[in-house]
């Protein structure tokens, strides 16, 4: 899966993600403040996708507003996973709650540190645990993120392939 989020201006949310089926439209799940979460069908046409040649139709792009998610403007906390996989796509900054910083927590030890982990994940607006079991596209669209201020990664991803990407 490969995924950008082009903009958050405060009452709209736009991106694109490609799911793994080069051919399906992709599903997004949207919560607002850790509540009920919202089914919203991704289903823009991004002619520039299509042209990359990342999607067949080219039927990707979103668009997140109070239309389909109400109460977006004034939540602080909004988080964004593609439905079929699971994956976080993106969520949303909090000064008041979250560390302006990005972050790789390369877990090296035989027992994972489960109680250390949580406590660092919750300072942090995007959270991937265990990013080893991702695909190169996904752990690049997430480690290439430049709308996310705030990223904690943690796991064990094969560092020679990625050290490029971790060095910016």
């Amino acid at each position: 899966m490969q995924f950008h989020v082009d903009q958050d201006s405060g009452s709209t949310i736009s991106g694109w993600v490609v799911p793994d089926n080069p051919g399906a439209v992709p599903q997004l799940l949207v919560s607002i403040n850790g509540g009920q979460t919202v089914s919203v069908k991704a289903g823009h046409m991004r002619p520039d996708i299509k042209a990359l040649g990342l999607h067949r139709t080219g039927l990707v792009g979103f668009g997140i507003d109070e239309r389909n998610c109400p109460g977006l403007t004034a939540a602080p906390s909004v988080r964004i996973w593609e439905k079929e996989s699971q994956a976080l796509v993106y969520g949303r900054f909090d000064p008041a709650h979250h560390i302006e910083l990005k972050v790789l927590y390369y877990e090296l030890s035989v027992m994972p540190q489960t109680r250390l982990t949580a406590n660092l994940q919750r300072h942090f607006a995007m959270p991937y645990e265990a990013v080893e079991r991702y695909s190169f596209d996904t752990l690049y669209a997430i480690i290439n993120n430049q709308s996310g201020k705030s990223i904690y990664l943690g796991g064990r991803p094969h560092f020679k392939r990625y050290q490029h990407l971790l060095a910016d």
